[in-house]
């Protein structure tokens, strides 16, 4: 599979994690999270988990943060075609 890309964006003064998929291929997710070094924030579950081909979809935060300073890294499990959990994660930057 070819890499997620994620960005930290503020729309209507709330932050939320967007996932672009710039894949061939549907991705499903079972759990994403932003990490900073003073607090861990979790993407509020949903029943479509699910980002299409060569799209992006926002996923909303449990807790939104207030405000962001700092690094961050974005956390994420996906399933595979058999159905396996993978784990990955990758530095987001913020974007306005």
């Amino acid at each position: 599979m070819g890499r997620i890309q994620f960005s930290l964006k503020n729309i209507d003064n709330q932050y939320v994690i967007i996932a672009n998929n710039p894949t061939p291929y549907f991705v499903s997710f079972g759990q994403i999270q932003l990490q900073s070094q003073q607090k861990n924030y979790l993407i509020a579950q949903s029943m479509d988990m699910m980002t299409g081909p060569f799209s992006t979809r926002p996923y909303y935060f449990e807790q939104p943060p207030t405000s962001l300073k700092g690094k961050f890294t974005v956390s994420y499990i996906y399933f595979d075609d058999a159905g396996n959990q993978v784990r990955n994660s990758q530095p987001v930057m913020i974007t306005l």
